[in-house]
């Protein structure tokens, strides 16, 4: 090897030595003329040794500093191709996400009927985050106890007229209309029974409803 030849790409010659014998690591890139090989960079990885440079991270996985093989998105987040941490893109407050390996926020889902998801990053809907009793969670509610006149969420222009007439078509969530009940985890407010009237709001049982007046 001629003393002007350049350390071949793949590998990496210290001390100033040309003779490539030291073949560039997994996780690591070595282009022409190395002298140490270079960490792949977060959102890059490298399976494969003796190469000069780093791959895209795919979507669907995380690449941190040095990667070898690209870890598996966690549940509750998203990652888009070049992502670099686990934790990067979770799931807007109001949605879950209960799959691993999922690649844009359009993956996320809204919060399931009955449930309410507080906060980014949600993996799961179950019994520990039902909506509370008087009040109903259709679809993307963020808290137990969602008001339709207060939430930012709300669906419609926020007025004295709307908040007392508020109804499942204006909102996905809120408080139990009058002429409903709401038992924990309801999604649709539930209708009180044939013979049966209720003009108050926030009831939570069918027995609030009261004998309709002759």
């Amino acid at each position: 090897t001629s003393s002007t030849e350049a350390c071949s790409a793949g590998f990496y010659c210290p001390g100033g030595d040309i003779t490539s014998s030291l073949s560039c690591s997994a996780g690591y890139s070595c282009p022409e003329g190395s002298v140490n090989q270079t960490a792949c960079d977060p959102g890059t990885y490298q399976m494969s040794t003796g190469q000069a440079s780093c791959n895209t991270c795919p979507a669907g996985f995380y690449c941190e500093l040095s990667t070898v093989i690209p870890v598996s998105c966690p549940e509750g987040h998203y990652c888009p191709a070049g992502t670099e941490l686990s934790t990067e893109f979770p799931c807007p407050e109001g949605t879950y996400n209960p799959l691993q390996q999922q690649t844009s926020v359009d993956k996320c889902l809204g919060c399931a009927s009955g449930h309410y998801c507080a906060g980014p990053a949600n993996a799961f809907v179950n019994a520990s985050n039902y909506c509370s009793e008087g009040y109903y969670c259709l679809l993307n509610a963020t808290v137990a106890t969602p008001d339709v006149c207060v939430d930012v969420g709300y669906i419609g222009t926020v007025n004295t007229s709307v908040c007392a007439n508020a109804t499942v078509a204006e909102s996905p969530y809120g408080r139990c209309p009058p002429g409903h009940y709401c038992p924990q985890g309801t999604g649709s407010p539930l209708a009180c029974p044939l013979g049966t009237e209720s003009t108050a709001d926030g009831l939570t049982n069918e027995t609030d409803c009261q004998s309709c007046r002759a």
